[in-house]
């Protein structure tokens, strides 16, 4: 993991890209509007987790998407030889339920 949180310019980029304004991104990363203010405009250094926020939050949708495929039989993935089991895209769905619950919003798919 990094030592040191985004530069504001990573921040302000990634925030730009998903399209996400400055209070939406702040209740993503459960941060306040003016956190993110703060650190866009370089007056406070972000957490080295930030990273790891931003690179989840990236990938989300692409997995929400893929486990459904999985789920349904129309993708197979593969780690090395094996197949990607029913199990480990459940435990997956668990995850991502989690994080969901973790950031208020309301839980999807199998408990």
């Amino acid at each position: 993991m990094p030592t040191t949180g985004p530069t504001p310019e990573q921040i302000k980029t990634f925030r730009t890209e998903h399209g996400l304004s400055q209070v939406a991104f702040a209740e993503k990363v459960m941060a306040t509007r003016r956190t993110v203010e703060d650190w866009e405009a370089g007056r406070r250094a972000a957490p080295a987790m930030l990273h790891l926020v931003m690179r989840f939050l990236s990938h989300r949708q692409f997995l929400e998407g893929n486990l459904q495929l999985m789920r349904e039989g129309h993708l197979r993935v593969r780690s090395g030889d094996q197949d990607i089991t029913a199990q480990e895209i459940e435990r997956s769905e668990m995850l991502l339920n989690e994080y969901r619950r973790l950031m208020g919003e309301a839980p999807e798919g199998p408990a």
